[in-house]
């Protein structure tokens, strides 16, 4: 039987019983509303959303769980800001070698 069974098991469990408001699953933070969304990292989500994002991060597919990672940083804006520094780092790397 595999392992990511039981966890999806617990996850559809914390989800159904709300007895802990929220939970830390491998670095993010899921939080339930008072409107029954999930909050995770700061952003709401509806609970399919979630349910997906939750498959993608605990699974054993380091792919999978960079797409669920990259998909919460985009949703949070983070990923946009870490793009363009990486964008105005690449400039000034241009503009130093061109001045050469």
């Amino acid at each position: 039987m595999s392992q990511e069974k039981p966890q999806e098991e617990d996850f559809e469990l914390w989800l159904k019983t709300r007895f802990i408001e929220q939970v830390w699953i491998n670095g993010h933070k899921f939080r339930i509303t008072k409107k029954g969304d999930i909050e995770i990292d700061g952003r709401i989500y509806t609970v399919e959303e979630a349910r997906y994002l939750y498959r993608l991060i605990i699974s054993k597919n380091p792919l999978e769980v960079l797409n669920g990672k990259f998909l919460i940083l985009e949703r949070n804006g983070t990923l946009i800001r870490i793009l363009q520094v990486i964008a105005v780092i690449a400039l000034i790397i241009v503009f130093v070698i061109v001045r050469r």
